[in-house]
């Protein structure tokens, strides 16, 4: 390669001192004539420097200037007409008008830059930028390569799905559905959590302050339940005669309750159930001026679900007197124990919305929250975050010190620790002036939707380091259990969605697999089946997948049926299970759960 002045890397030599020659350099000049270039390089280029000195060979001040050049020929060298370093002047021919390599600062610099190219600060390789100058192709060791682009947004979508957005640019010609994503948080997560037995752990708060509200709350936390028993996620209820409490059933499913008095209450239940061993992040509202409207609403994994709803009396207010105040119970004199994980818990003085829920979901609590009551991380801590201070004292040697967390996987067997990566998949890519990617992350990871992500990465790998392929990450299931739910006469061939069972699927490509259990009793014995479906839209709808799972002439007829389909949302989409009595009117319709979980799946394809 030629040497040319603009050479990044740039030679020195030694010896170099000579004297300018006739007819001097003048100002913008391109080109200087010398005594010789002995021991000047020839092959890059060089900064030279262009003094004058007195007769006792002393600087004169002022005149010290260097310039970028390179060799022309033996006497003559061609410079740029603006110096690097110090002010372009004009210089008489003679002895007394030096021009040297000298070790500049500015050569230095420029050596610097080159290597930062190819290397950061500390030393490392920049991984992209050697593979390029190799002509490589994308990958690196680990498998992930650098972005290059920050993520401008990001938005909770619900059942672990986000939009986030990166402005101004065009990236889908370098990303495509299926990538893998790396997100490294800025901030590192909560790690831990406080994990109870069941049988003689909670917490309590005797005569908590602030705790006033009588018509409008709201409850959420995460939580990792490792039975199924009627146990207290937070609560401040005096048996059945005053308070509320937020718990799950013996069956798994999210209960909130506003008391008044005894049979003078209001409850909202899920239909759905949650699943054991995983983190599932739980909230529920109530208004308790309201009807049955859609001012009871509840949440799982950030997605309102069916629920039912139940008035006893006329309670329109709560009554809250000086009960304590508990977590990891349902009731305040310490009954009701739930066993598993709890995380975030917290209870607010008024209806969330939606939105606001979503995204609560995603990151620590602060305490700053709009109508915050109180609320506990336990991560190492029992300290309420709120104004109100309400701490609490640990019953039956209750620890927040247990290492799992809602936020990040730690990664057996790598250096990825707990609290600082998460990872994802690229389920749907656009570009419109700015480029949004629809990602869908593993099951005990968020991405923070305020801030909190760091340099990404992506790649094109199956199993790139560090990435989380246990399918059972990545599968969403819906549960329906505990009950057998009576449709009543259902018309034969007719399919009826019984207890609400749907579960709504993120964008992607999932499989659904569902195992239900269906039963059609007659009046008397005859020909008949028991089928089920599942549909697009509650009710009679079959278009997804059926199964037909028994035939008799009995007068009940109980079926077990199994089915899976693939599907492609290309937005949020619910699919329920339908069921239905074959070839006969039934006089009883059960979506039967009391003997066996009916469950509905929607596993992440790309995994």
């Amino acid at each position: 390669m030629a040497a040319s002045t603009n050479d990044l890397l740039k030679k020195s030599g030694a010896s170099t001192v000579t004297t300018l020659s006739a007819p001097g350099k003048a100002l913008g000049a391109t080109s200087i004539n010398v005594g010789s270039t002995t021991n000047y390089p020839t092959d890059t280029g060089i900064v030279i420097a262009i003094r004058q000195v007195d007769s006792n060979g002393d600087l004169v001040a002022g005149t010290y200037t260097e310039w970028s050049a390179t060799v022309a020929s033996a006497t003559s060298l061609s410079i740029v007409a603006t110096p690097v370093y110090g002010s372009d002047q004009i210089y008489s021919a003679g002895s007394t008008t030096q021009v040297y390599i000298p070790l500049s600062s500015y050569a230095h610099n420029k050596l610097i830059d080159n290597i930062l190219e190819h290397a950061n600060q500390d030393g490392t390789l920049i991984t992209q930028a050697v593979r390029d100058a190799l002509n490589l192709d994308s990958g690196s060791s680990d498998g992930w390569t650098p972005f290059g682009y920050s993520l401008t947004s990001i938005t909770a979508l619900g059942n672990r799905s986000y939009t986030a957005v990166v402005s101004g640019v065009d990236t889908t010609g370098t990303t495509s559905v299926g990538m893998r994503l790396k997100l490294p948080r800025t901030v590192t997560a909560p790690t831990q959590c406080t994990s109870l037995n069941g049988t003689t752990q909670y917490y309590s708060k005797t005569s908590p302050s602030g705790i006033a509200f009588t018509t409008t709350f709201t409850c959420s936390a995460w939580v990792k339940l490792s039975s199924y028993q009627a146990g207290g996620i937070i609560a401040r209820r005096n048996a059945d005669t005053e308070g509320w409490s937020f718990r799950v059933n013996a069956s798994g499913q999210v209960e909130l309750a506003g008391l008044r008095i005894v049979g003078n209450s209001k409850y909202i239940t899920s239909y759905q159930s949650v699943p054991l061993n995983k983190w599932v992040h739980v909230a529920a509202t109530m208004d308790m001026t309201a009807a049955d409207t859609t001012a009871q609403k509840i949440w799982i994994d950030g997605v309102e679900v069916p629920r039912s709803y139940t008035l006893t009396g006329t309670a329109t207010a709560l009554v809250q007197g000086t009960t304590a105040l508990v977590v990891g119970a349902g009731k305040s004199v310490g009954t009701e124990l739930l066993p598993g994980k709890i995380a975030q818990a917290a209870v607010f003085s008024s209806q969330l919305a939606d939105a606001t829920v979503k995204a609560m979901a995603n990151q620590t609590m602060t305490g700053s929250e709009t109508g915050l009551v109180s609320a506990y991380t336990f991560n190492n801590s029992i300290n309420d975050l709120s104004a109100n201070a309400n701490n609490l004292t640990a019953q039956g040697s209750a620890v927040a010190t247990n290492a799992d967390t809602p936020f990040t996987n730690a990664v057996t067997g790598t250096s990825v620790t707990a609290g600082t990566t998460n990872y994802g998949i690229i389920m749907a890519q656009t570009f419109s002036t700015n480029t949004t990617y629809t990602i869908q992350i593993p099951e005990g990871e968020t991405l923070p939707t305020t801030g909190g992500i760091g340099t990404v990465s992506y790649s094109t790998q199956k199993t790139p380091y560090g990435f989380i392929s246990d399918e059972s990450k990545w599968t969403l299931t819906t549960i329906s259990r505990g009950s057998n739910i009576n449709n009543g006469a259902s018309t034969g061939d007719t399919y009826y969605n019984v207890g609400s069972m749907s579960l709504s699927v993120p964008v992607g490509v999932f499989k659904l697999t569902a195992n239900i259990n269906v039963q059609a009793t007659m009046g008397a014995a005859t020909s008949h089946g028991a089928a089920a479906a599942i549909g697009s839209s509650a009710g009679n709808s079959k278009d997804v997948a059926q199964a037909t799972g028994a035939y008799s002439a009995s007068a009940d007829v109980r079926a077990s049926c199994y089915m899976n389909a693939f599907v492609r949302p290309t937005t949020a989409t619910s699919y329920y299970i339908n069921i239905a009595s074959v070839d006969q009117n039934a006089t009883n319709l059960y979506l039967v759960g009391a003997t066996q979980d009916c469950i509905l799946t929607a596993e992440c394809t790309y995994v």
